[in-house]
């Protein structure tokens, strides 16, 4: 994996995304999802910061699709999927299930991207093994969250 973090700004993150994703492509092609029993837990999280920064959405459906074999074997925990469905749906601009992603506010802080019931918000975060928000979720401040583009909140 390329280390996204080389400064540079976006348009070298974006080149050093895409060089990602088409290794992690590579490797869904030959083995599926590079789960616990293929690339330990150090590696499978690395796999998930991949997906979670891929384009285009045509290609999170498919990884979404190939994770959840990956969860119902036991081969990656269900909080990456929650993660990827959130960033998918950010994505696409639809309400979030799992409150993932965060936002900038209109405060100068961040809030949480719309979520689809947060009623039922709090027994899906339960469900996957994510912790409760706070209780006042839309002021939830993240440092360097500023910048326009959905952060992951966990």
């Amino acid at each position: 994996m390329i280390d996204s973090r080389y400064p540079g700004g976006e348009p070298v993150h974006r080149l050093l995304a895409d060089s990602n994703a088409r290794v992690l492509h590579r490797i869904l092609l030959s083995h599926g999802w590079p789960g616990y029993g293929l690339v330990g837990v150090e590696g499978a999280e690395a796999a998930l910061r991949i997906a979670l920064d891929a384009e285009p959405v045509v290609f999170l459906r498919t990884l979404l699709r190939i994770l959840d074999s990956a969860v119902r074997r036991g081969d990656a925990p269900q909080h990456y999927r929650a993660l990827l469905l959130d960033r998918f749906c950010v994505r696409e601009g639809l309400p979030q299930r799992y409150g993932t992603h965060v936002r900038p506010g209109a405060d100068g802080g961040c809030e949480v991207w719309p979520v689809e019931d947060p009623v039922l918000l709090p027994v899906w975060r339960a469900e996957v093994g994510l912790p409760l928000l706070p209780s006042e979720p839309t002021t939830v401040r993240i440092a360097g969250a500023l910048d326009g583009e959905p952060r992951i909140l966990r």
